[in-house]
């Protein structure tokens, strides 16, 4: 079970570590897209700020984006999030880092003087109030996503193995448990993922007749995190299944947990 302190530090760290690598970008790198339709790193830091100060309750920038010149954006949602980058974008990358560090401090510091009981409730978007121990997790889980598609734009291959990346691919295990409840299937259906690069087996069902699906870590994240179509042909020549390969592909469809 995770303690309060822990989760408190490993979302600080995932934002510290953003803002230290967000730091040291030539201007090129900086505007590098990433994997999420229509945001570079630059978009990707800008984001982390927005939903934090949100969280602070601090006055959203009062800015009305192109939206015309925004195709990816279809969802309420999306345009909730778009408002809070599209006001950052061209803004100096020192400024931005800067607002980072800042909002950083200030967002811990709310935590830190709200209650430390994971079930005590606090208000969470548009409203709602949360337990801070799903709020802590889930800020972990969206912050990390946005750290790693950094990197992986920036072709910065690390962090999968740390804290956070760990509690991550639990919730990812999780969603893809999800996933897998609600599958089309028969009864006596059985998959396993396999991460061939860290040695890690996730089985889903109860059945001698198993169909396997080996990936890596990173191909697992792209995936259930909706950076990649199920059917992009780059990320299945590194995808491998082993026996039904209809149930197989219809998992892998299924399990991204993110748009």
């Amino acid at each position: 079970m995770t303690t309060f302190e822990e989760l408190v530090a490993i979302d600080c760290g995932v934002l510290d570590d953003a803002a230290d690598l967000g730091a040291r970008l030539t201007a090129e790198q900086w505007r590098t897209p990433s994997a999420c339709t229509g945001w570079t790193v630059a978009d990707l830091v800008a984001h982390l700020i927005d939903i934090e100060q949100v969280l602070l309750d601090d006055p959203r920038p009062d800015h009305e984006p192109d939206w015309d010149s925004m195709p990816w954006v279809d969802r309420d949602l999306s345009r909730f999030t778009e408002v809070g980058v599209d006001a950052r974008r061209g803004l100096p990358q020192e400024q931005v880092i800067a607002e980072l560090r800042d909002t950083t401090e200030r967002r811990m510091a709310q935590i830190e003087a709200g209650p430390h009981d994971l079930d005590a409730l606090v208000p969470g978007f548009f409203g709602k109030q949360t337990p801070i121990g799903r709020q802590l997790s889930r800020r972990i889980f969206d912050s990390w996503a946005h750290l790693q598609d950094m990197r992986v734009a920036l072709g910065i291959d690390e962090g999968w193995e740390s804290i956070a990346g760990r509690v991550v691919r639990g919730q990812l295990i999780d969603g893809a448990e999800h996933a897998w409840s609600t599958l089309d299937k028969a009864p006596l259906d059985a998959v396993c993922i396999v991460l061939t690069d860290i040695g890690e087996t996730i089985s889903f069902g109860d059945s001698p007749e198993i169909t396997t699906i080996s990936m890596t870590w990173p191909d697992f994240f792209a995936r259930t995190c909706g950076r990649v179509a199920s059917d992009d042909p780059d990320w299945l020549s590194r995808v491998q299944i082993d026996g039904d390969f209809d149930l197989g592909a219809r998992f892998l469809s299924a399990i991204a947990m993110t748009p």
